[in-house]
């Protein structure tokens, strides 16, 4: 679906490993869930609640995720971000 930028040194987890991933998942309703680097969003199509903060790089990714979920979107890199806790 996306295109790699090289310059942002993305790689999308394959749909059949993010399949996978999310059988490992284990969020209830009053979980925080933090994405790191959002991409598509595959991993949090399992997650029913909304308190998920999903960060990248990349604002085509979070548009994207945004058009699906209702989340806490933050374009920017998280391990260089000034709000994580």
């Amino acid at each position: 679906m996306f295109i790699r930028d090289t310059s942002l040194a993305q790689y999308f987890t394959p749909l059949p490993i993010s399949n996978i991933m999310q059988e490992w998942l284990d969020v209830s309703d009053h979980h925080l869930v933090l994405e790191p680097a959002v991409g598509t969003g595959n991993l949090l199509t399992k997650i029913k609640n909304n308190d998920i903060f999903a960060y990248d790089k990349d604002k085509r990714c979070l548009d994207y995720v945004l058009g699906y979920r209702d989340i806490h979107a933050y374009n920017e890199d998280y391990l260089l971000s000034e709000s994580k806790r």
